[in-house]
């Protein structure tokens, strides 16, 4: 049920994100909006759907960039397994734990992505990416994943009630 939600909302963030967000850059970094929906849907649901999620937003994003194919579909998944580890053992409410999540599956991420783009043959400068492309992009997901995680909370009450006691 929630892939039916999920993929519609992965694909236009992967529109807005190559459209729109792709050329709004403070100090060269960017918000990566598919990866921080993929990370707040695993902070408030089951860890299968996050991988739905994962791969679904990867795929939409691979699409849209101009990256090798599968680049974003392995960062993704990666980051929501790892991220889905803590599954159900942390206070979800705890406002530090969205905030930790942004920080590290971002550097993650772009490790792994970095690391395909290598693989693939791509020239990087890794000193540059990390300095001029990780950082930035880690303080504006870390900003931007509060608001996205209440809302991914919201959706996922609304997709997945809790089950009244009897």
């Amino acid at each position: 049920m929630s892939l039916l939600v999920g993929i519609p909302l992965l694909l236009f963030e992967a529109i807005a994100q190559s459209a729109i967000l792709a050329h709004l850059r403070l100090f060269g970094g960017t918000v990566n909006l598919i990866l921080l929906t993929v990370l707040c849907w695993n902070l408030v649901a089951e860890r299968s759907d996050a991988l739905g999620w994962a791969f679904a937003g990867g795929v939409f994003s691979d699409l849209l960039s101009a990256g090798p194919m599968g680049a974003s579909v392995v960062g993704l998944l990666a980051v929501g397994y790892v991220a889905g580890l803590t599954e159900g053992r942390l206070y979800r409410s705890n406002i530090l734990l969205p905030l930790a999540t942004a920080l590290l599956g971002t550097i993650f991420f772009h490790l792994i992505y970095l690391a395909v783009l290598t693989v693939t043959g791509h020239p990087i400068n890794w000193g540059d990416q990390l300095a001029y492309v990780t950082v930035p992009s880690v303080f504006l997901n870390v900003i931007a994943i509060l608001p996205l995680y209440w809302l991914m909370r919201g959706l996922h009450e609304r997709v997945r009630p809790a089950k009244e006691k009897l």
